[in-house]
């Protein structure tokens, strides 16, 4: 092998003019000096790669060190040529091999993580939800303790409405006859008097539905206004979001003759036989209030054909409007989100997605408050049961889980 002097060498000419040879100087290593962040070296050494015998190394090289001194210009720039190309090469990138083991490496960390982050997120979205009806539940007690155990309602703080001209002009007082959300939480939810140049009730109900009080799992908008243009106070009726929960209807009616004003909802608006003894709507009367739901994750109704689902700013409903449905206990009650008019419960795919859009909306099951003030998330075969749906000694006839009927209610 021809070296940098131009003489032909062997073994031998690894040794170095001190005498010290390539085993020796394999084991050398720089050494600092007293001054910080100073390398002192061996005088005058460096390394020079000779492609000479590539079976002598696993990597086709063999190292081999000289002295710098007495090499003239031309050997030096050689030697310098030789370390910066060894530079570059050992500076290569990464192969397939190593790309597809990282890719494969995360790829497996984001399926361990996913799963985790959706659970993480359905949790906050299902304790959010929890939190407001808990506060919706709250309202009922207040109001119950303020005006002689009466709830809010048609019958109550909205039995005075037939009309706009019936809607009053305070935060507190009900938009629709229906309407239990202003008088339990008008002062909690920062909602809007009626002012003369304001399209009322329509812009109280878009601030109900659009700002706080409203379940982070609800991304339905609504398909069109029942009786209205596609409009709604200045905005595209599909740009509102719908309401998020909604009251147990039957505890709100009055069967009582006694009462001035008498909805009769248990004979001809419910589509099924209820016996309710006559009652009132007050929180005594429901019965066991801790089985007793009082508000729910729900929307007004939908059409159990299209699955689309109306907005209703009229001041009169007859039923439960924007704000009440019938529940879960009874199939056969057409537009009911929980039921979708469903009869039999046997639903098809289709039908049991719009079910989870509209009403059971945490992972297939549904939050609920009771008139006790407790929440909790219910199964919807839980959910089916009429003791859940109506006051404690009425009697229904052909109920979902017990279509033979009738059935008493505890």
């Amino acid at each position: 092998m021809r070296d940098f002097g131009g003489r032909i060498g062997d073994q031998a000419q690894r040794t170095c003019r001190d005498g010290r040879t390539a085993k020796d100087l394999d084991n050398w290593a720089p050494t600092r000096t007293s001054v910080p962040g100073k390398v002192r070296t061996e005088p005058a050494l460096a390394f020079v790669c000779h492609l000479n015998d590539p079976a002598q190394s696993t990597a086709g090289e063999t190292w081999k060190w000289k002295t710098m001194t007495g090499m003239n210009h031309r050997q030096k720039r050689s030697s310098t040529s030789l370390v910066s190309h060894t530079r570059r090469a050992s500076r290569r990138g990464f192969t397939l091999i190593e790309l597809l083991v990282v890719i494969s490496i995360i790829a497996l960390l984001i399926g361990i993580l996913l799963p985790a982050l959706t659970r993480a997120r359905s949790a906050a979205r299902k304790g959010t939800c929890l939190a407001n009806q808990r506060q919706g539940s709250t309202g009922f007690q207040m109001y119950a303790s303020e005006y002689r155990d009466w709830l809010p309602g048609p019958n109550t703080s909205g039995a005075h409405i037939r009309s706009n001209g019936d809607i009053g002009k305070l935060p507190s007082e009900p938009c629709q006859n229906v309407d239990w959300m202003s008088p339990t939480l008008a002062y909690g939810l920062s909602l809007p008097g009626k002012q003369p140049d304001e399209n009322f009730p329509e812009r109280r109900l878009r601030v109900i539905f659009q700002k706080d009080f409203y379940c982070s799992a609800n991304y339905v908008r609504y398909d069109y206004q029942y009786g209205g243009s596609n409009s709604f106070d200045g905005i595209p009726i599909n740009e509102l979001r719908s309401n998020s929960y909604a009251a147990s209807f039957a505890f709100h009616i009055s069967t009582s003759k006694k009462d001035p004003i008498n909805q009769e909802g248990a004979k001809s608006d419910f589509g099924f036989p209820v016996d309710m003894v006559a009652y009132r709507p007050q929180l005594t009367r429901v019965g066991r209030a801790e089985m007793k739901i009082c508000t729910m994750d729900g929307t007004r109704y939908v059409d159990g054909g299209n699955f689309q689902i109306s907005f209703n700013a009229f001041p009169f409903q007859d039923e439960g409007g924007n704000f009440m449905n019938i529940g879960a206990a009874m199939s056969g009650h057409d537009g009911d989100p929980h039921t979708l008019g469903n009869k039999s419960l046997n639903f098809s795919g289709d039908q049991r997605e719009a079910l989870e859009r509209y009403a059971y909306r945490h992972d297939g099951n549904m939050v609920a408050s009771f008139f006790d003030g407790h929440c909790e998330e219910i199964t919807q075969e839980e959910s089916r049961s009429v003791h859940y749906w109506f006051p404690s000694g009425s009697r229904v006839v052909r109920p979902t889980l017990d279509p033979d009927g009738p059935l008493d209610v505890h």
